[in-house]
């Protein structure tokens, strides 16, 4: 069914009820979602029209209305009580994880600090050791081959 639009002082009056049920829902979400999702089926069923193809009925998928046996119930909670265990395990492997690399951190920075004092005491005893020389390699004399003889 094609929508039928009338404008009148400023209000469109719409004729197909899919379209207007996506206007209300529209405005009670507060999203364009639904007049879009309406929009694409009516071009998809337009586009099918075109090529000679019957209409596309799109149906939404019915929820289950017989209840679950007694096996199914059992292999559901077993599911959920499995996923409970396994997230439990993963969130404390991930808080070990994390205990790990804080303490890492901590024994790292510590070490640092130890090796940035060690730093500077080198460099004050390699600055008192340039301030003790005495001579200049230059004005040094080497007698060695001085006095030897050929």
């Amino acid at each position: 069914m094609a929508a039928v639009f009338y404008v009148m002082e400023n209000a469109v009056i719409v004729s197909d009820q899919n379209l207007i049920r996506a206007i209300q829902q529209t405005i009670e979400q507060g999203s364009i979602l639904p007049i879009l999702k309406e929009e694409i089926k009516t071009k998809i069923q337009v586009r099918r029209y075109s090529r000679g193809l019957t209409e596309l009925k799109i149906e939404p998928e019915s929820h289950r209305t017989s209840q679950l046996s007694k096996d199914e119930v059992e292999q559901i909670e077993s599911r959920k009580q499995n996923n409970r265990k396994a997230s439990k395990k993963h969130r404390l492997r991930q808080k070990d994880y994390v205990d790990y690399l804080e303490k890492r951190f901590l024994n790292l920075a510590s070490e640092n600090c130890v090796l940035q004092e060690q730093k500077k005491e080198l460099q004050v005893l390699i600055s008192k050791q340039e301030a003790d020389k005495s001579y200049d390699i230059k004005d040094s004399s080497c007698s060695f081959y001085s006095n030897r003889k050929y």
